[in-house]
């Protein structure tokens, strides 16, 4: 049972009952410990510093998980999206939690605030370029008007800490009816939901998840347990029908400042449920955000997100037997809501065991400081890369091998003769192609090709590369363009080649234009084979040999051509005569003439002396 909330003063609510509607909400906060809480909350709409009632010490909500035989051990802490300020100072059973880790897990690799990151997801609250109606006055003719109408009352009315953040959304919705943004209606009620969250604009200045990670940083490797590409898919793919749906629920809902005020209410709960360990009055207030319908509350949407992230975090208790893991979630994944299942529940149904850990801020856990000694330096990578990927340690090492043999000379004497003419085609608006020749590159073939790690050696592959790809629209930067061979390489035959096309994909959100939507990448490897002499000579249907197979394949198909047609055209044999012609089939040349009946006789092709050579 939860504790009685401590008495309020000036800053109580009051509660009338409305006629006919039964007991009031001040009955139903006596009857029930849960809502005591929840009306406790009510009451405090532009709560900031979390305070517990009388006789509860503040502590976080840490659960202890360990697994049978592993001898893995991990602290798994619920967290929030709000301002560090808002958390200080940090429990103790946290603190012993990250000292003792050899690891941390979030939920990605990388704060939202980390540049790459930053950069990726700008294209994540953008039609892609396969959709052949790009903006939201295509899709919602009907709508966008009164869509731009409710969000510009809902940017004037905010006050305090979230105004930058509301007039950073001006220039969207004033941008709606004309079409020259791509941004989606999801992303637009996401940006608008962040508005109604004051301690959670506070985290411009530093937000409480990145507190956790910086001990980290630099000592321990940190990884992320949702792949970025899959959450960044969240906000852009919706049916226009969904869009119509969600654009009047965002005309009405942001336009209610009594739903505004609530929403805002639950935000800053949860802040307040979790700095107090409160796990059930969590649960119940999950339970009424999600009547308000917050999209990260969506059931569907944490079924399949926690099953990801416990899937993940069984891999991490592998990756690391005999250690000891901090694992930081928000508290949505933590609690279980009809078929979302917890990922702690998930985690016990696979023979895992959890435990809720210290009840007071100042407790200590007791466990032992990590001395393992880790690489400093991750991948720049890793903030972007699929959780569940790695490249073979064979083709990381083949990497670095070949890095060194090239030096300071990463170019290596190779020439790009057509790049003024690709870029010409980027710049254009017009969908176009081109095609990137690459000369003088025999040096560098053979050094790939000679450069080996164990059973690994070199091969030197193109890239192709595609902007927009199956975009409908025009523009240097929303149109299809393709440049063949645009990069050429050397990987090592160890490495996944789709892993490395997904990655330079990625890699291309985050160093290319601001209003890319959709790219493809494709590698080609180009199979280099190297003479006895040592002397690189071009591979099948490469270099000159190429336009001479090419050439030879072509008089090939015309000459064949010539034959079929000069073999239709010939002209026929003379027929014989009828008993001639008859001549092998003696029994049937009497009594058979049906030339004199006046009936056509057909003629028998099995009789036809030229139909052997046919």
């Amino acid at each position: 049972a939860l504790p009685q909330p401590p008495p309020l003063q000036s800053r109580v609510t009051t509660w009338e009952e409305a006629p006919g509607r039964g007991p009031t909400m001040a009955a139903k906060c006596h009857v029930l410990p849960v809502l005591q809480w929840l009306c406790l909350l009510a009451s405090r709409p532009m709560l900031v510093l979390a305070r517990c009632p009388e006789g509860i010490p503040a502590h976080p909500i840490l659960w202890k998980v360990t697994q049978t035989g592993s001898g893995t051990t991990a602290y798994l802490l619920a967290t929030n999206e709000v301002a560090l300020e808002v958390m200080e100072p940090m429990a103790q059973p946290v603190q012993d939690a990250i000292n003792c880790a050899d690891a941390a897990y979030f939920e990605l690799a990388c704060p939202l605030s980390n540049p790459s990151l930053m950069n990726f997801t700008r294209h994540c609250d953008f039609y892609d370029s396969t959709e052949a109606k790009g903006t939201i006055a295509e899709r919602l003719p009907n709508e966008v008007k009164n869509l731009r109408a409710g969000l510009v009352r809902l940017i004037n009315q905010i006050t305090g800490p979230c105004k930058q953040q509301a007039e950073q959304l001006r220039p969207f919705a004033d941008s709606l009816e004309n079409g020259a943004s791509r941004i989606t209606v999801r992303a637009l009620e996401q940006r608008a939901l962040r508005l109604l969250h004051p301690s959670g604009c506070k985290q411009q200045r530093q937000a409480y998840e990145e507190s956790l990670r910086v001990p980290f940083s630099g000592k321990k490797p940190v990884y992320g347990l949702m792949d970025i590409g899959k959450v960044c898919n969240r906000t852009r793919i919706s049916t226009i029908e969904e869009e119509k749906h969600l654009a009047l629920k965002i005309e009405m809902r942001f336009s209610d400042i009594a739903w505004r005020k609530q929403v805002t209410n639950n935000f800053e709960a949860a802040n307040e449920l979790m700095r107090c360990g409160d796990i059930t009055g969590l649960a119940a207030l999950q339970d009424a955000g999600a009547k308000l319908e917050l999209p990260w509350l969506n059931k569907d949407l944490l079924e399949t997100t926690n099953i990801a992230m416990a899937e993940g975090i069984v891999n991490g208790f592998k990756q690391f037997p005999g250690r000891t893991l901090f694992i930081a979630l928000k508290a949505e994944h933590c609690v279980t809501r009809g078929r979302a299942t917890s990922i702690l529940d998930l985690l016990k149904g696979r023979g895992f065991a959890t435990e809720l850990q210290a009840r007071s801020d100042q407790a200590r856990l007791g466990c032992q400081p990590s001395n393992m000694p880790l690489p400093s330096v991750q991948p720049l990578d890793h903030c972007f890369r699929p959780p569940d990927r790695f490249q073979p340690d064979t083709c990381r090492a083949f990497r670095r091998e070949f890095t060194a043999a090239l030096g300071d000379n990463p170019i290596y004497g190779r020439i790009n003769n057509t790049r003024k003419k690709c870029i010409g085609c980027i710049r254009q608006n017009a969908p176009c192609i081109c095609n990137v020749e690459w000369t003088n590159d025999t040096a560098f073939r053979q050094l790939c090709t000679n450069t080996k790690m164990g059973d690994v050696h070199g091969r030197v592959v193109l890239w192709d590369v595609t902007q927009n790809p199956g975009s409908k629209q025009l523009g240097s930067t929303t149109s299809e363009k393709t440049v063949y061979g645009m990069f050429q390489d050397c990987e090592g035959t160890s490495c996944y080649l789709d892993l490395l096309e997904e990655m330079k994909r990625r890699e291309w959100f985050i160093k290319g234009e601001k209003e890319l939507v959709g790219a493809k990448v494709r590698i080609r490897p180009l199979g280099t084979v190297t003479a006895e002499s040592g002397t690189p000579v071009p591979g099948f249907l490469e270099g000159k040999w190429r336009w001479i197979i090419g050439a030879l394949l072509t008089l090939a198909v015309l000459l064949c051509a010539a034959a079929l047609v000069g073999w239709l055209t010939k002209s026929k044999p003379a027929k014989k005569k009828r008993g001639e012609a008859r001549a092998p089939f003696p029994d049937q040349a009497e009594g058979h003439d049906l030339g004199q009946n006046g009936v056509k006789e057909l003629p028998d092709p099995l009789l036809d002396p030229s139909r052997p050579a046919k």
